[in-house]
């Protein structure tokens, strides 16, 4: 990986400052999805916060704070999200996508196909490309997951098979967070 993304002077003094950079990872694929589903609300951790603590299984175990389990598919499947204030269109993506999961239609496993992975989540709950190329590189560990625009993607080839990394270390040369933006 260092010999391919350090062949590109643009990305070799980035590397230098980052060299343990590792990528994100995501426990729950369902859940990293609908977290990326409701970006776009006003305040997307509370909602999702409201959709755990409405829907989520009580963890009695857990320490302060840890007290839930995010909710099962069969549960998002037919939950009322309207209720706790998530917008019409955001509840029924997201029951879409429970459906999907719940039926078996649609996985989070690492090594599956991630092309097909992003061809559904754009098909079924009108993901973006770049938000369901950012759900495969944390959810598959693909290190060749690209959430670059479309049309940035050719100049992105010479990094293949590691694109997922070229993309956070220039996403986190640019930002003050140590995670890019998607």
């Amino acid at each position: 990986m260092h010999s391919v993304l350090c062949a590109d002077a643009g990305l070799a003094a980035h590397i230098a400052r980052r060299p343990g950079l590792r990528l994100p990872g995501a426990w729950d694929g369902l859940e990293a999805t609908i977290a990326e589903l409701l970006a776009e609300a006003d305040d997307p951790g509370e909602a999702l916060v409201r959709i755990v603590g409405t829907y989520g299984q009580g963890h009695s175990g857990a320490p302060p704070g840890l007290g839930f389990v995010f909710p099962a598919p069969e549960r998002l499947a037919v939950a009322q999200l309207e209720d706790i204030g998530i917008d019409v269109g955001t509840a029924q993506r997201i029951r879409s996508l429970a459906v999907a999961v719940r039926d078996g239609q649609l996985r989070f496993s690492v090594g599956q196909d991630r092309e097909a992975l992003v061809a559904q989540l754009s098909g079924l709950v009108r993901l973006g490309p770049e938000r369901a190329q950012w759900i495969a590189l944390r959810v598959l560990g693909d290190p060749d997951a690209c959430p670059l625009p479309p049309q940035l993607l050719p100049a992105a080839a010479r990094w293949r098979p590691w694109r997922a990394y070229a993309w956070l270390h220039l996403g986190a040369a640019t930002s003050d967070s140590p995670l890019p933006e998607t």
